[in-house]
């Protein structure tokens, strides 16, 4: 019985890597807070594509050209097509 956030804003969240080999699906990326990474994490395992959506350690960074505070993340999952 998830549900996710009806009022997030996916802008607040970037994606720089997306690989897949044999139905595993690795995506890196960086957000503005943690709960958006959840948010987004919540999101994929919710829809029916995707399945088994497990985050992976993340760390603070700040961004170099803006100086903004970010969540590097990276999750991996099995996807359904």
């Amino acid at each position: 019985l998830a549900l996710y956030n009806p009022s997030w804003d996916p802008r607040r969240l970037w994606l720089t890597q997306y690989a897949e080999d044999k139905r595993s699906v690795k995506i890196m990326g960086a957000a503005r807070d943690g709960e958006d990474v959840s948010e987004f994490a919540r999101r994929l395992n919710l829809s029916n594509l995707f399945f088994d959506v497990q985050l992976l350690p993340g760390k603070r960074a700040t961004d170099e050209k803006y100086g903004l505070e970010l969540v590097k993340f990276e999750l991996q999952a099995k996807v359904r097509y």
